[in-house]
């Protein structure tokens, strides 16, 4: 069996941290491309005129100020930073074949 990725890790690190970069190597790319479709798609709504505007004073005149894009990117980002995988996995897309060093040494044990 071929493997795609050999995952070690140290016993300093928190395991948060270690899930955080293991989900961004891992669907990171595919979090930018899904949030980067997500922009482009609510700019031509708000271009077309179909979500709705907040007026905001700016300077003496009043502007159109459509915040969909911050309410919506980040949380789609780390919804897909996360769940990618799963997703994928439900589509029927393989999965990379991982050997996990969890048997791993622990370096400052005097044993």
């Amino acid at each position: 069996v071929a493997l795609d990725a050999f995952v070690s890790h140290n016993w300093d690190t928190p395991a948060w941290t270690k899930y955080l970069a293991l989900s961004i190597h891992r669907n990171g790319v595919t979090a930018c491309m899904a949030t980067l479709a997500l922009i482009l798609m609510v700019n031509c709504l708000d271009v077309a005129g179909l979500l709705p505007a907040w007026e905001k004073a700016r300077g003496g005149h009043v502007a159109q100020v459509c915040p969909w894009n911050t309410i919506v990117s980040l949380p789609l980002y780390w919804a897909f930073v996360f769940f990618a995988s799963d997703c994928k996995c439900l589509a029927g897309c393989a999965d990379p074949q991982v050997f996990f060093d969890a048997a791993c040494i622990e370096q400052t044990d005097a044993r």
